[in-house]
């Protein structure tokens, strides 16, 4: 909708409208495009609020200050390198969410995200907006994308992952095991180890950086 149209959102009965537009100061932005996006009550009272559960809570945005900023990042030797004349430093926008994808899924799951202006009318408090099932309050989508979220109870996530190594390959195993499972350990060492040298690795002396002498593998 048009900027000056979003003005009209209050006249709705299940709409809330806490986007600031002045008709005197932003008369020349009024024919411009903006994207609305209409969050629910509860949502939009539980992200934006003080921590007050009282009725006099109040509207705070401050714990979002430091998730959006602009970082000075060396770009010399990037791709980007010679982009900029005569630098070699390139300025990056950095946005950070305290909110995740759903957990608990089984199969990938497409997210829409959006990054909200956070510019509105601090005169509205919680106890304002009807508690209704129906209720949404408006807001301005400065930007959107969506990805897709994988899922967290399979195989294919990473934590999933960590937990069939520490399964399932014996050299992770700790030093203190049974009898059994350390001659297992061994035999599966020299296993790995056989492996590989027919994969062609060698093994070679090396020194960590704390100075200790231990092994490596190299490729020849």
């Amino acid at each position: 909708m048009q900027a000056s149209d979003t003005c009209l959102l209050s006249q709705g009965s299940n709409v809330t409208n806490p986007i600031h537009y002045d008709e005197k100061w932003d008369t020349p932005e009024s024919d411009k495009q903006v994207d609305v996006v209409f969050l629910k009550r509860n949502l939009f009272v539980s992200l934006f609020t003080s921590d007050d559960a009282s009725n006099n809570a109040t509207f705070d945005v401050s714990k979002y200050k430091y998730m959006s900023h602009v970082r000075q990042v060396a770009t010399d030797g990037m791709a980007v390198g010679g982009a900029q004349a005569d630098t070699d430093m390139g300025l990056y926008g950095i946005t950070i969410s305290h909110r995740t994808g759903p957990i608990g899924i089984s199969t990938p799951t497409t997210i829409v995200v959006h990054l909200v202006s956070l510019a509105m009318n601090r005169n509205l408090k919680p106890a304002g907006i009807p508690d209704t099932p129906n209720q949404r309050v408006a807001m301005v989508s400065l930007h959107s994308w969506t990805y897709n979220c994988l899922p967290s109870v399979d195989d294919e996530n990473s934590w999933a992952r960590l937990e069939n190594l520490g399964t399932k390959l014996n050299v992770l195993y700790p030093q203190n095991a049974t009898a059994s499972t350390t001659a297992a350990v061994a035999a599966s060492v020299d296993e790995v180890i056989t492996k590989r040298q027919h994969d062609g690795y060698t093994l070679v002396r090396y020194r960590t950086i704390t100075g200790d002498i231990t092994v490596c593998d190299s490729f020849t």
